[in-house]
């Protein structure tokens, strides 16, 4: 195993760390993400001189670790969203802008790293331009609440379109994916799937679904 530090410490190489070769780009403050990528294309490039990667014609670059197949890429941003935090579930926002996030609490307070989602079927500029315009809306949001204005209609399920994965009006056929739903009914429904296809035409006396 090794480390490759560029003289900036802006760019740096690990080597056999899960996968053989992994490339970081890094930038501190105000992070330009776009000159990040270009900073990558040039490693990758005079490293690939000496060999290709490996990939496949149908599932893009192959990794190790299953969620960076494909475009083998991952963006992270990290962002102070204190007032946002405290009003949403942060998770499950980002989760309906295809990002993740995770917190981390260090000496000046909590960061939370707003990272770019799966890259099986996505392109690298796609996932770049999805963690741009997350952050973008992220830091939009939380401005709103520092002006005490209310950010329902920004809110999956409280906005004008229901929350992800389940009609508001209906009840499918199939039970929907609860992937992004943090509540007891979903947790029920995901170790019993089969309480769905008993439950869903249940309705009270009057005739009313339930």
């Amino acid at each position: 195993r090794g480390v490759f530090l560029s003289e900036s410490q802006g760019l740096c190489v690990w080597c056999n760390e899960e996968d053989h070769l992994r490339f970081v780009a890094r930038q501190h403050g105000a992070v330009d993400l776009k000159r990040l990528w270009s900073n990558l294309v040039e490693a990758l490039a005079a490293v690939g001189q000496g060999g290709s990667f490996a990939r496949s014609d149908r599932l893009g670059y192959l990794t190790a670790c299953p969620t960076r197949l494909g475009a083998a890429m991952r963006a992270t941003v990290a962002l102070r969203l204190p007032l946002l935090a405290a009003a949403t579930d942060l998770p499950a926002l980002c989760a309906s802008m295809d990002l993740q996030v995770s917190q981390e609490v260090g000496p000046s307070g909590s960061l939370w790293g707003v990272s770019s989602g799966e890259g099986l079927g996505v392109s690298e500029v796609d996932l770049l331009n999805n963690v741009i315009e997350g952050c973008r809306r992220l830091v939009s949001l939380e401005a709103r609440l520092e002006a005490g204005a209310a950010i329902f209609d920004a809110t999956p399920g409280l906005g004008d379109e229901a929350a992800p994965g389940f009609p508001s009006r209906t009840a499918p056929a199939t039970l929907p994916d609860l992937g992004q739903h943090c509540s007891v009914a979903a947790q029920v429904l995901r170790a019993e799937p089969q309480l769905y296809a008993r439950l869903r035409r249940r309705a009270t006396g009057a005739g009313v679904p339930l």
